[in-house]
């Protein structure tokens, strides 16, 4: 499970971290519960009102928050996830200014947090030396491994080498996929029953293109989980 804490609630702290959020044009999930997806607004700005200072996001379409406060989760190089809710103050054409938030928390993973998958996620693999392709669902996903939902005939020799496994995985409400491509994977576990092997468990090591990817599947899986409570 993640656990959350307190990253700031120092004004200047938080000023800067605005200022450097709209400077990389940081892209804030927003998630609202029923929707259908988790909608990514780019921040593109900040300006100083009357009442205090304002960023703004590019929202081409009209906010459908029963409130005013949203609850916005970002993710940077090197930092946890983190989440603020900020009240709702403007809105012109696409763009909508938010009031800065007064404190900004830290969403910290477990180092290998497991999540689990939706059943219209898939996986394709061989064994090495064998030129078979195998089909699987992805129960669930880690950043070092999976558990596979699978029907091969026969058992499955712990240790073995799966090439060319490719993991397409789903959210619960956004159609968006991510694709994870692993040139190799080793067969930690396997559950064998009635001469079919039906479950597997791999482990993997990935390019820091797909661990970025997949660190951002986590994050988001963790975020619609969190609408469920």
């Amino acid at each position: 499970m993640a656990t959350n804490d307190i990253w700031t609630e120092d004004a200047e702290t938080i000023q800067q971290e605005m200022a450097t959020l709209v400077d990389n044009k940081t892209e804030l999930m927003c998630g609202r519960r029923n929707s259908e997806t988790i909608t990514k607004l780019p921040m593109i700005g900040k300006t100083l009102t009357k009442n205090g200072p304002i960023f703004i996001v590019l929202h081409p379409h009209e906010p459908s928050c029963s409130t005013d406060t949203c609850t916005f989760y970002y993710h940077t190089k090197g930092n946890p996830l983190r989440a603020f809710d900020c009240k709702r103050v403007k809105k012109a054409e696409n763009f909508v200014g938010f009031e800065y938030p007064k404190r900004i928390i830290n969403i910290h993973r477990r180092k290998y947090e497991r999540v689990n998958t939706p059943n219209n996620s898939i996986a394709t693999f061989s064994v090495l030396n064998k030129q078979r392709i195998h089909h699987a669902t992805v129960g669930d996903i880690s950043l070092e491994g999976a558990m596979l939902l699978v029907d091969i005939p026969g058992p499955m020799e712990k240790g073995a080498i799966l090439c060319h496994v490719t993991l397409t995985i789903c959210f619960r409400i956004s159609k968006v996929q991510t694709v994870i491509i692993i040139p190799e994977a080793e067969l930690a576990w396997s559950k064998f029953d009635n001469e079919v092997t039906n479950t597997i468990g791999i482990k993997f090591s990935l390019s820091e293109k797909y661990y970025d990817a997949l660190s951002k599947y986590i994050d988001l899986r963790s975020i619609e989980e969190s609408y469920k409570s």
